[in-house]
């Protein structure tokens, strides 16, 4: 360990909870260290000529360097043992320790090499702490190694310190006793800190001459929490998926499997076509261990073909056709594919890919021969998929998971996730991503419904396909769900967050609206290994405990040591579900998939589970709960997709050696993610050094033409290699590489020098935006769509010129769907994929198209317009009054039915087919008039309830709204209203929602019975109206209600068809 006088500005601060100002009536704390008995400290001070200063100081930048991950420890040194009068008040002199650990040298030789040399910061100790103030790096932690006085003497001393912690050595001529002060509650983890450091201080007195890097920190205190918190898991069951999925087809065949875009199948109907296509796909050769590529947009079929390549025995592998064509082709090859299998839409795709394709879709019968399926013989051991994820060298890396793993996975996670034969699940991650994954199969395992949206619905309208869909679960990344508003997703009940950390703004959003989670999870360990539900004070970094996995924190330099508590490590997942290992990749598979550590048999006997090695970065917090922190290596998320910084950094060399820079220095480059001043959202920069000398001070550096040129022509060739969430949004010239003092990239230099930059300033530079001159918006829509770029990409609209390009200006898919939606809300409609198909301003503005409305029109539509121009509307009146049996005055509107309607009509063959009804037993406190008054407020504003359905003879099944005084069911006896009110008909003519009240005097309780017809009524709007009727029955305020527009607009449009 040395003493580093260029410091660079760095920062090493004890993490703090509250970073508030101290306060000097902030409740001061402390805790004793526990340090060896003073005979030994003293024997080991002389026998290896080692100051006490030295000691405390080494021992703390060990432990400093676990809880901060700082690449140095920086804190300060107060010694008042040589000064009269010390104790009574501070010094002007903080000496400043900079420490830089090399953890292969020994224990002694680095502790040895600790001088603090002439590096003084002179401010008072009791200055408020002020990291712009301090040239020499930020720190909020100090030692004070002072001659041992009286209790009060210490707090007075203490008091007047304003460091957020302080540690105190007194010493006299028989004892030495330490202690840590803190002001309550603003430090984190101070106990475990605490014990950390006596627990260092020993380990380094009984084994001087050890190597530093295997000194245990892990204190016995925290061996103790460990075994509490993690318990052992159960070992791998033995079972198959489709086993599993055939029960719930066996127990319900007729419940909804899949309610796709393209169609809808029960669990039987899905049982049947995927055993046709398996026998199929086995006559081809399909069985254990042969993985078969799936190349689909997202169709119904995308999932009979995953269960049928499942049910031959096989393993599937979900690709997104939308990915770049020679990283499918690499991960085919890996797999040695013989087939792959795929949509009409993307035949010629996977032809690319294969010369034997398969197709799938409704057109294609072949492989629905009605042969007789016979289960194939493959065990829980066999693989059920494998996924592909980003690889540092431009290649992917594939992991294998088996049944059985995936099998554990699922039966730790469906419970917890509140998963159940009731879920209709959104099926909307790509299918290159493990979520999607789970998404299928952890809902099929449970009976639940897959939803499926068009890729249309999916970026340009997801609220309206989560509404018409009725879907109440969903597992989405941070920033598509902010892309959502609650009160608009009446139906959404459970909501988990995966891919990145949300925002405490999504939390502030939407804790208090749905069962919200935050999930933890990875493709080589089949999906979710931790998670918790979120409440409105929930810590966003925070991701529960394991589900299904225990997961240990180890030291970030080595893997046989455990960190302490509150330290910053390296996740370790010990699982059932730990996948088998890369495909053809042993040396990878080797570092990441663990069979054994040192410090596993501390806690483990028999058995034991595999391990995986994440590379993510945690710290236990005091309640056995993880907070999340981080990639060790450069592998990064934005908007929930994994960025890994060196397969760009690769691809942008590799084509930078291509192009013609006019240089006989190579070009280094370093890609990153900062977050420029007035933007909001992270941004993936590249920075490319010239090399020219010049300091880093004068960045950013203009371009010249031809390098404008080249540069521009560098974005394009990443588009052919790259996905396209993994491209550069910003490019900045550096003329001098900026280095650590052990020789490598100084990432945190340019991060820092990125985030001092605004955007404007950063796309002013960019020889990606633009071509050629500025050229100023001629039309108004050009114009507003000017002014919707500004906004959605967060620079100034002024800028951007009628050629700019939306991806080139840093634009991806999520910043395409949030400008669609402001679009809207601005009146001007295109969709996503016009972004994509037409990114240039002017291109777009003309595909564009001008709302007639916007959100202020008043949709009320006049009775009686949307029957066919050719009726007449008096006649069509008397028509519907003389079906339903009622005087003309009292209908108030006929309107034709939807398709939905008159197909649940054609299909009733009995008049309580299609009906449904609901028994509600009633509190004691609520009063039946108000109840009664309530609901015929509801039924005045809400038609629908209002509405029967009549075959009239020229416009054929319409709809008619009657206006008439409800009738009541009343009885006395439960057994007898319901006897009754089965016998009542629903049908043409007829009312199609019916209540009635039953006050039962006998058992003293009171019900409201609820009858009603599907053609009128769905699930999603029962739960509106029982919404609608406790918010009146408490507060008996008027209750307007309008219909949806959305629905409107596409009903209108659906009728006005011929």
């Amino acid at each position: 360990m040395i003493l580093d006088q260029q410091r660079s500005g760095k920062v090493c601060m004890f993490p703090i909870s509250n970073p508030i100002p101290r306060k000097q009536d902030d409740e001061l704390q402390h805790v004793e260290i526990h340090l060896p008995p003073y005979a030994l400290v003293q024997r080991f001070l002389r026998d290896y000529n080692i100051s006490i200063s030295s000691l405390f100081s080494f021992s703390w930048g060990l432990v400093l360097q676990l809880y901060t991950n700082a690449e140095m420890s920086i804190f300060g040194y107060m010694d008042k043992t040589t000064q009269n009068n010390s104790q009574d008040h501070l010094g002007t002199n903080i000496r400043i320790c900079f420490l830089d650990v090399d953890d292969t040298a020994p224990v002694l030789k680095a502790m040895r090499e600790v001088d603090f040399g002439s590096n003084y910061q002179t401010r008072p100790a009791a200055q408020p702490y002020d990291t712009s103030t301090l040239g020499n790096g930020g720190y909020n932690t100090v030692i004070a190694q002072k001659l041992k006085t009286s209790t009060s003497a210490r707090l007075e001393f203490v008091n007047q310190c304003s460091f957020d912690l302080i540690i105190v050595v007194e010493i006299d001529e028989l004892t030495i006793q330490a202690s840590l002060f803190f002001r309550a509650p603003a430090v984190c983890h101070v106990r475990a800190a605490t014990a950390t450091l006596g627990h260092a201080i020993a380990g380094i007195l009984r084994n001087p001459n050890g190597i530093l890097r295997d000194l245990d920190l892990c204190s016995d205190q925290d061996i103790t929490l460990l075994r509490k918190w993690n318990q052992q898991i159960p070992e791998r069951p033995r079972c198959c998926i489709h086993d599993v999925i055939s029960q719930q087809t066996h127990e319900n065949p007729k419940n909804s499997a899949i309610d796709s875009w393209d169609g809808h199948l029960s669990y039987g109907e899905l049982d049947r076509i995927s055993s046709c296509l398996a026998v199929y796909l086995s006559s081809l050769g399909v069985g254990p261990e042969i993985f078969v590529p799936l190349c689909f947009e997202k169709p119904k079929w995308a999932i009979v073909a995953i269960l049928g390549v499942i049910k031959a025995g096989g393993a599937y592998v979900l690709m997104d056709p939308s990915n770049p064509i020679e990283g499918m082709r690499s991960i085919c090859q890996d797999l040695d594919a013989r087939w792959v299998i795929s949509s009409s839409q993307n035949r010629q795709v996977a032809e690319m890919l294969n010369d034997q394709v398969v197709v799938l879709d409704d057109t294609k019968a072949r492989w629905k021969e009605d042969h007789r399926y016979d289960p194939v013989n493959i065990g829980p051991q066999n693989a059920l998929y494998a996924v592909f994820t980003s690889g540092s060298t431009g290649k992917p890396k594939g992991v294998v998971i088996e049944h059985s793993a995936f099998y554990a996975r699922a039966m730790a996670s469906i419970t917890e996730l509140t998963l159940s034969h009731n879920s209709r699940v959104l099926q909307f991650s790509s299918f290159a991503s493990q979520i999607s994954n789970q998404d299928v199969l952890f809902t099929l395992m449970c009976g639940g419904c897959i939803c499926i949206p068009s890729e249309l619905d999916r970026l340009n309208h997801l609220e309206s396909f989560i509404d018409r869909y009725n879907v109440n679960w969903a597992c989405l990344t941070p920033s598509v769900v902010d892309l959502l508003e609650p009160r608009n997703l009446p139906s959404l009940q459970v909501l988990v967050i995966e891919g990145e950390l949300m925002s405490p703004s999504t939390i502030a959003t939407w804790a208090n609206k749905v069962h919200l989670f935050n999930v933890y999870g990875s493709s080589e360990t089949a999906g979710v290994n931790a998670l918790c539900q979120v409440m409105p004070n929930s810590d966003p970094m925070n991701i529960g405990h394991g589900v299904g996995s225990v997961l240990w924190i180890v030291d970030i330099r080595n893997l046989n040591k455990l960190a302490p508590i509150g330290a910053i490590g390296e996740i370790v997942v010990e699982s059932s579900a730990i996948g088998r290992g890369y495909i053809k990749d042993g040396q990878r598979t080797n570092v990441s998939f663990l069979q054994d550590l040192k410090w596993i048999g501390l806690f483990r006997t028999g058995t034991r589970q595999r391990l995986y090695r994440t590379g993510d970065l945690a710290r236990y917090n005091s309640d056995g709960t993880l907070s999340f922190l981080g990639r060790k290596d450069d592998q990064v998320k934005i908007h929930g997709q994994s960025v890994e910084l060196t397969k760009i950094e690769y691809h942008m060399g590799k084509l930078l050696a291509n192009l013609d820079m006019g240089k006989t220095k190579a070009i280094q480059v370093v890609a990153e993610v900062v977050t420029p001043q007035n933007c909001n959202c992270p941004v993936l920069v590249a920075f490319l050094c010239m090399g020219s000398g010049t300091d880093l001070s004068q960045l950013p550096v203009e371009f010249d033409a031809n390098l404008r040129q080249v540069i521009a022509d560098l974005a394009k060739r990443l588009e052919d290699v790259l996905p396209s969430h993994m491209l550069p949004r910003a490019y900045v010239i550096i003329n001098e590489m900026p280095m650590t003092l052990g020789g490598k990239k100084d990432r945190w230099q340019l991060r820092e020098r990125g985030t001092s930059m605004t955007w404007e300033q950063m796309m002013e530079l960019n020889p990606a935006q633009g071509g050629g001159e500025y050229q100023r918006p001629q039309t108004s829509k050009e114009r507003q769509l000017q002014r919707l770029l500004a906004q959605a990409l967060q620079i100034n609209g002024d800028r951007i010129s009628v050629n700019d390009n939306f991806f080139r200006m840093g634009g991806d898919s999520i910043i395409a769907m949030q400008l669609v939606s402001l679009a809207r809300r601005g009146g001007l409609s295109f969709t996503v994929a016009d972004v994509f198909r037409h990114p240039r301003l002017v291109d777009l503005a003309q595909q564009a198209t001008i709302l007639e409305g916007n959100d202020d029109i008043n949709y009320t539509v006049a009775a009686f317009s949307l029957l066919k121009a050719s009726i007449d509307k008096i006649t069509a009146r008397r028509q519907a009054a003389n079906l339903c049996g009622v005087q003309i005055d009292k209908v108030g509107d006929v309107l034709p039915c939807t398709p939905l309607q008159e197909g649940i009509l054609a299909l009733t063959k009995h008049a309580v087919d299609f009906t449904e009804r609901k028994v509600l037993q009633l509190c004691d406190d609520i009063e039946l008039y108000r109840l009664q008054n309530a609901l015929e407020q509801i039924i005045a504003v809400m038609p629908i309830l209002r509405t029967r359905i009549v075959n009239l003879p020229e416009q054929g099944l319409g709809q008619v709204v009657v206006n008439e005084p409800f009738l009541w069911g009343v009885s006395s006896n439960l057994d007898t209203y319901l006897r009754e009110d089965e016998g009542q008909l629903m049908g043409l003519g007829l009312p199609l929602a019916q209540f009635g009240i039953v006050d039962d005097r006998e058992t003293c309780r009171r019900f409201l019975i609820w009858s009603i017809h599907h053609a009128v009524c769905d699930a999603w709007s029962m739960n509106l109206l029982l919404v609608a009727m406790e918010g009146h029955t408490k507060v008996m305020k008027s209750i307007h209600w309008f219909p949806s527009k959305s629905s409107l607009n596409m009903w209108s449009k659906l009728i006005e068809k011929p």
